[in-house]
């Protein structure tokens, strides 16, 4: 406990020194070097990479609706790729209308990011074996 206070005391004095002079982006803040470059090239892969593997699930758990359930297969697909299609068009929008996206997806995912380390799984177990629990 104490290392968390300490961290957040230094963490606040840096913000509060530095704040105009950081870039949002952390990789952007160190010196143009080819090792630089290819961490962010790096980073960039990764982004593209691990996108699709965040928003199948989404499309699966939305694909499990009686919607996409009924038709003929062509039209089982066709309602798939269309609803897809516009998830990525309402995402990329969504994107392109917040001036600093990236200030948004570190709110964004610090808030999930403790929803769902911390207060989602002692949550869903108490519903799941309220029964058990004394």
């Amino acid at each position: 406990m104490t290392m968390l206070v300490i961290f957040n005391i230094f963490a606040t004095i840096a913000y509060f020194c530095y704040v105009g002079q950081t870039n949002s982006i952390l990789a952007l803040n160190f010196a143009t070097t080819p090792f630089t470059t290819f961490i962010i090239v790096c980073v960039c892969i990764n982004a593209i990479c691990s996108y699709p593997l965040q928003i199948l699930c989404a499309f699966d758990i939305l694909e499990q609706n009686k919607f996409f359930k009924i038709g003929t297969n062509c039209q089982k697909r066709a309602k798939s790729i269309v609803a897809r299609s516009l998830i990525i068009m309402l995402i990329s929008g969504l994107a392109l209308l917040i001036p600093n996206f990236t200030d948004f997806m570190n709110i964004m995912g610090s808030f999930c990011g403790a929803l769902i380390a911390f207060i989602l799984p002692p949550w869903l177990y108490n519903i799941e074996f309220k029964a058990t629990i004394s």
